[in-house]
């Protein structure tokens, strides 16, 4: 996500290469306007310890589970 809020606001090439994804292309016809503000936080859903740490490393903050 963080790499394409930086093509859609810098007009940077999209070049994201991860273990199980990448996003290297942002086709000219459907690519937003530049955005003004700065990244949105991510806050992820968690259910259990792993998600938790998952979040943990990778998200800005969490949302448990209303049984939690």
């Amino acid at each position: 996500l963080r790499a394409m809020w930086a093509c859609w606001r810098d007009r940077t090439p999209l070049d994201f290469r991860g273990e199980l994804s990448r996003f290297t292309r942002q086709a000219p016809y459907n690519s937003p306007d530049p955005i003004a503000q700065p990244d949105p936080p991510i806050h992820l859903g968690v259910i259990g310890e792993h998600m938790t740490a998952l979040a943990g490393e990778a998200a800005d903050g969490i949302m448990t589970h209303v049984t939690n």
